[in-house]
């Protein structure tokens, strides 16, 4: 797959974004191991957060967070990108009100969480990554989601420079990592109508009897794609939803988005519902 994308001594350079998040960053970490045996291989990851960082360098895998790249090169001039072009990146931290920066005292951003603000956003990080492009002089780009600014910039960099980018996500089974060129969850290339383009064959029985085994197995650990599960009583998770009763049995994972955009996505599809269905729900403790 990556054969392609050597430069002409030969070295495959990847520069990729992973969460300030040990699980991923030993996912992201695995990959780069993988692409390390089909030839000469660099990598320098973009992070959230130092955490993040220290583990990528203690694997001996370059690494910098968004402030660090931010603070180095906050003097240099705007981007060539036009407000609309800019204001593409940050949609969807606007919506849900992330920011990623703060401006130094005195410095050239409106304060809060306004549009202005993450339009500051925008332009800061596209000039940090274009620094940074620049510096790796990368081949292949990867990502992980895809869906925030600070993933949407590298993406947008990517393309720019005609350097074909990888989408990361969790796979949908434990220890497993979904790598695909269209997208992650709905943007992937087997959603939507894209599923009645795969190629696929019926399971032997056989197969069938095996991947039961491993469900059940899965469930006896009570593992996820996240972590470990906790239980949590129905009706304690009603109430804190504030949920229909149609919810049966209920599973506390991993705190990844925070307990109020699932409850708007809970109320949206439970009224359509006239059947109990057993559903996982991942409840905010806090976000990293």
């Amino acid at each position: 797959m990556l054969e392609n994308y050597s430069s002409h001594d030969g070295e495959t350079r990847i520069l990729a974004f992973c969460w300030d998040q040990p699980a991923l960053v030993e996912s992201c970490t695995r990959l780069v191991e993988h692409i390390s045996t089909l030839g000469a291989t660099s990598a320098c990851f973009i992070t959230s957060g130092l955490q993040a960082k220290l583990l990528f360098l203690n694997r001996k895998i370059q690494a910098f967070t968004v402030k660090e790249l931010y603070e180095a090169t906050n003097t240099l001039a705007p981007p060539d990108l036009s407000p609309h072009d800019l204001s593409r990146l940050y949609e969807y931290d606007l919506r849900v009100g992330w920011t990623w920066l703060t401006p130094p005292f005195g410095g050239d951003s409106p304060q809060g969480e306004s549009e202005s603000h993450h339009l500051w956003e925008a332009e800061r990080i596209v000039v940090a990554y274009t620094s940074l492009f620049d510096l790796i002089q990368p081949n292949v780009v990867f990502t992980w989601n895809g869906a925030v600014l600070l993933q949407k910039a590298l993406v947008c960099l990517a393309k720019r420079r005609g350097i074909t980018t990888y989408f990361l996500e969790r796979g949908l089974l434990p220890d497993t990592l979904v790598v695909d060129t269209a997208g992650v969850n709905y943007g992937s290339h087997v959603a939507g109508d894209g599923w009645t383009r795969v190629k696929f064959s019926d399971p032997s029985e056989i197969e069938v009897a095996r991947a039961k085994r491993y469900c059940e197995e899965l469930a006896v650990l009570e593992r996820s794609v996240v972590t470990r599960g906790e239980r949590m009583a129905p009706d304690l998770v009603r109430e804190r939803l504030n949920t229909m009763n149609w919810i049966k049995e209920c599973k506390i994972l991993e705190s990844v988005r925070p307990v109020e955009l699932w409850q708007k996505f809970v109320m949206i599809i439970s009224p359509d519902m006239n059947w109990r269905v057993d559903i996982y729900l991942a409840v905010h403790v806090s976000w990293i």
